[in-house]
Formats: structure tokens, sequence, C-alpha cells
């Protein structure tokens, strides 16, 4: 059977990975591709990639993101397609009981990252900052999500497909965590209360 070409997006997922776990010491172990060996292969990739051509894929406008500051404070999901709005406690991060993505203000986090970068001696941490920062100015949005553990950011207007996808292993976590399952068609807590004042014996709801 004859191998099939690698696509732009399986690319840019292996390039993603290689990115994530370049200073991990199972990369290493695994593949011999040591820190400056993940430089050269990010390079190859970013050339491959840009060989390939372009298709145009409409990504649905699924989720929006923002931060609750009012009394406990939340990652705020809102489901466009079905008008439900999520508040995810970020205790339940600190927690790890939901997916490990937190909520940052994306130019404060820029400024944060550029401090830190004239401050750090290291240049593999150098170069990951340099990235943050290079990604964080790609992105016109005021939150995007950050992985909790590691390094990264994901923006909605620079990966809207990742952005869907971590947004919805966000609410699934919640759900799974929390008990509730949200069938409503039609939910806000701005308008209906908050789940913990709605939630049936059954883990559904009961709009007011």
């Amino acid at each position: 059977m004859e191998a099939q070409p690698f696509t732009q997006e399986e690319l840019r997922g292996i390039l993603n990975l290689v990115m994530q776990n370049r200073d991990k010491v199972r990369l290493q172990k695994v593949s011999g591709i040591g820190y400056i060996q993940s430089i050269n292969l990010k390079n190859k990739l970013t050339e491959l990639i840009d060989q390939l051509p372009t298709k145009t894929v409409l990504v649905p406008d699924i989720f929006d993101i923002s931060f609750n500051y009012k009394g406990e404070q939340a990652l705020v999901i809102e489901d466009t397609q079905n008008d439900i709005t999520y508040n995810i406690p970020i205790d339940l991060l600190h927690e790890g009981k939901i997916a490990n993505y937190n909520i940052v203000d994306r130019l404060n986090e820029r400024d944060e990252i550029e401090r830190l970068l004239g401050e750090s001696k290291k240049e593999s941490d150098k170069n990951l900052m340099r990235e943050d920062v290079e990604y964080l100015n790609s992105s016109a949005e005021e939150f995007v999500l950050a992985n909790y553990d590691m390094n990264g950011f994901i923006a909605k207007d620079v990966e809207p497909e990742r952005f869907n996808k971590v947004c919805q292993e966000l609410i699934e976590s919640y759900q799974e965590a929390t008990g509730i399952k949200t069938t409503a068609a039609q939910y806000n807590e701005s308008e209906h209360g908050t789940l913990s004042e709605l939630v049936k014996p059954d883990n559904t709801l009961s709009l007011k």
C-alpha cells in the first residue's frame, strides 16, 4: 500500500507535539532528538507546511471565552450555537478536577513573558518565551487559553479548531467533576440562576 503524504493539519500537529515536548527526557529517549535537533526539526516541518497547498476550511464559531472577576472567579465559556453559558470556577482547575487549561488576558500575559525574557539567563527558556510572545502577538483576542502545566497558548483566531476542541474538553470535564448535565436547549446563568440552584435529583436542569 502506497504511503499517503502528510496534510498541513497533520504536520502542524506533529510540529506542536515536538515544540511541547522538546525539553522532555522522554522525547530524547525515544527519538534521540535533543533540544538543538528539535529546533532544526521545527524549521524543516515549517518549510514542509509552507510548501503544501493551503486548504480553506471554515471552522464554525462555536465558543467564546471571558473571565468572571465578580465573586468566585470563573472561566466563562459561551456555547454560541445553543445559547448556553458555563461559569467554571477557577478553583476546580487548581484542584485538578477539570482539563488543564486556564484563561489569561492575552496582553497582560505577553507583557509578563517579555519581562521574564529580559531576566532569563537560559537560552532554551528564552527561545520558548520568544515563541510564546510571537504567538500572542499573532492573536487579536482579549483572552486566550493557556496550558496549566506547560508552555503554550490557544487563541480562538489563531487555532479555531483546536480552541473549540479544548473548550469542549473543559465543559465535559466540568460536567463530570460536578455531576451536572446541561440538557436544556436554552440556558444562561445570568437569566436563570446558578447551576447548583437549578440542578434536579437526576442531574438535569429545571429552568426558572
